[in-house]
């Protein structure tokens, strides 16, 4: 029993890890479960996700979705989400788009600072949430590369939320991802999006310090160590009480 404890302390003082640790999609060579949809196409472009979004009036909130990532309780990314609605955590990504492969339409290519968004939306069915990354479009011949972060907080979305820093997820079981792209004036007939490390991250357990377990322990082998001591002495005292009632 002793030695157990003195184990688990010498455990402790190391300490536990408290989290999974985060799930990445790097698209090395699939799509990694990322499908299209809304008549968009989805392909692996040497490492990265190739989305082909369409423009027009499907640039809506709902509509702007081309690719889509269905996951499960179970599942890695389940999990993680699931430890990120308990505890919070980020999901984040880096996306990249050429001016040279973004088609206009007939109003031809906007003025200079026209903004577009770069939309993620997590969901449970017709419940979701959506947070964007604005950012001007690239003229022909540059290409625009970020980095989308976004935190995760409980709730259930069902709303566009705009550009506050977080996004809504209730932990429900039929989960998605989805991926796009808003052209605010409706002017792109398509463009092609480059999506690269997909991470879900949650943050760390709240777990107790590991001086203070530390100190549980060693109470708690010097509580057993006395019960022992103890339970030696019993038969000597047993023994003397016998040879005194004898005399």
């Amino acid at each position: 029993m002793i030695r157990v404890l003195f184990a688990t302390l010498i455990f402790v003082a190391i300490g536990v890890p408290s989290s999974s640790g985060a799930v990445a999609l790097t698209f090395n060579t699939g799509t990694d479960g990322f499908a299209s949809t809304n008549g968009g196409t989805v392909t692996n472009n040497s490492g990265r996700l190739q989305i082909l979004a369409l423009g027009g009036s499907g640039f809506s909130e709902n509509g702007s979705r081309a690719a889509t990532l269905s996951f499960t309780p179970g599942s890695a990314l389940g999990d993680e989400m699931a430890l990120a609605y308990l505890n919070g955590g980020t999901i984040s990504f880096d996306y990249s788009i050429s001016g040279d492969d973004i088609t206009w339409g007939l109003a031809g290519v906007p003025a200079a600072g026209t903004l577009l968004e770069m939309q993620l939306a997590v969901g449970s069915g017709l419940s979701s949430d959506t947070e964007v990354d604005l950012f001007a479009f690239p003229t022909i011949g540059a290409t625009t590369s970020r980095t989308f972060s976004v935190d995760i907080v409980q709730g259930s979305g069902n709303q566009f939320d705009g550009t506050n820093g977080t996004i809504q997820f209730d932990n429900s079981p039929d989960r998605f991802f989805a991926l796009g792209l808003k052209d605010q004036s409706d002017l792109i007939d398509n463009a092609t999006i480059f999506i690269d490390n997909f991470t879900v991250s949650a943050n760390a357990s709240a777990v107790p310090e590991p001086s203070s377990v530390a100190f549980l322990a060693i109470g708690g082998a010097g509580l057993a160590w006395r019960r022992r001591k103890s339970k030696t002495n019993a038969p000597q005292q047993n023994a003397g009480n016998i040879l005194d009632q004898s005399s």
